[in-house]
């Protein structure tokens, strides 16, 4: 921690919202080596309302790639019981799903179920005090494989609504952020995983590119690994209308969202934890903006969206998100309608009342 993904700046938010709601919060990182240097407030851009302890543990990922995930994740948890042990607690809050190995009291979030739990995988689940999830279909996948349904609490993931309400004037930001003032924006956010979908957008910006579609169109990616970036900027070359512009600093994303004409979410239906499991902080951010959205037509984002804040269209499908976009450039009112209505519904979805609906729960 920091990290340049999407769970560290969940974790660090919810750290913060649990801290506003009157709570003395530590949140526990490993001491393992770390690329980026910046202190993780101001990576995040989130208010050091709660304390941040590095716990010892021992880095293995690197020396032994078969097992060292598994022994650094161990040692940390061994290291962490010992600090606890001293240091005293009310309540023991994690996504680490082995932590039951070691510790009997714990509240578990659960972001993915594995294709064939294992019964070392339901002892966690059982021992669990509690277990949050983030869509009903990981509920309903739980309480299908004997996890008790009234210790399991649905809580989608959340927004900063201050942040991502879009307040700057477009052609600024567009001009700050160097980006053309003359086209439409199409604007994708987040990693470069297939899941993603990243690959059937840059297929869709195909077509408008061979298209004689009336507006000029530019299609943008905002984030991504080192690696996923090189990979990607390879399969996109020989594509004019798009900008691929690699990883930023989280803290700035408003101002991208701030400059697009419609933000993308092009989830693939192939794979389970993005169908059913994934509720993508990007599409809370997507809504906050109140930008007109086009998003996939898959169980996972339903649970948020409707054809009332979005244009759904069928995954994996080129031609169908092609024609999704060109529909909102091609008819203002609706664009105006969803984005509206998807800006309004985000207001369920802070941080805030995500941690409050969490404490209600545990009490």
């Amino acid at each position: 921690m920091p990290t340049e993904k999407a769970h560290g700046y969940q974790i660090m938010k919810m750290c913060e919202a649990f801290a506003e709601a009157g709570h003395d919060v530590t949140l526990g990182i490993s001491s393992r080596k770390n690329e980026i240097k910046t202190d993780p407030f101001e990576y995040y851009d989130v208010k050091p309302v709660f304390r941040i302890k590095r716990i010892w543990s021992i880095d293995a990922v690197n020396i032994l790639p078969k097992y060292g995930s598994w022994i650094s994740r161990f040692s940390f948890l061994l290291a962490g019981k010992s600090y606890l042990f001293f240091q005293g607690y009310d309540c023991l809050y994690t996504r680490e799903l082995m932590i039951g190995l070691v510790f009997r009291d714990f509240v578990l979030e659960v972001h993915d179920l594995p294709e064939n739990a294992r019964s070392t995988d339901l002892r966690m689940w059982q021992k669990a005090r509690r277990v949050i999830v983030i869509t009903r279909a990981l509920k309903a996948g739980l309480v299908g494989l004997g996890i008790a349904e009234q210790k399991i609490l649905v809580a989608a993931d959340g927004v900063d609504l201050e942040k991502f309400k879009v307040q700057s004037e477009k052609l600024k930001v567009r001009e700050e952020l160097g980006l053309p003032q003359d086209k439409k924006l199409v604007m994708y956010t987040g990693h470069l995983y297939e899941w993603k979908g990243v690959g059937v957008l840059l297929e869709a910006a195909k077509k408008f590119q061979i298209s004689n579609f009336k507006f000029q169109t530019q299609f943008i990616f905002v984030g991504g690994t080192d690696d996923d970036i090189k990979r990607f900027k390879k399969q996109a070359e020989g594509l004019d209308n798009v900008l691929i512009l690699g990883h930023k600093p989280h803290s700035i994303i408003p101002k991208y969202l701030a400059a697009a004409d419609v933000l993308v979410l092009p989830n693939s239906a192939k794979i389970a934890i993005s169908k059913y499991y994934s509720s993508p902080l990007k599409l809370f951010e997507y809504m906050a903006a109140g930008k007109p959205i086009v998003a996939s037509d898959i169980p996972s984002i339903r649970e948020v969206l409707s054809e009332d804040s979005a244009v759904l269209v069928a995954p994996d499908d080129a031609a169908a998100l092609a024609e999704g976009i060109r529909r909102v450039f091609g008819d203002p009112a609706l664009a105006g309608r969803i984005a509206d209505r998807a800006q309004t519904e985000a207001g369920r979805y802070s941080w805030t009342a995500r941690a409050q609906n969490i404490l209600d729960f545990l009490v």
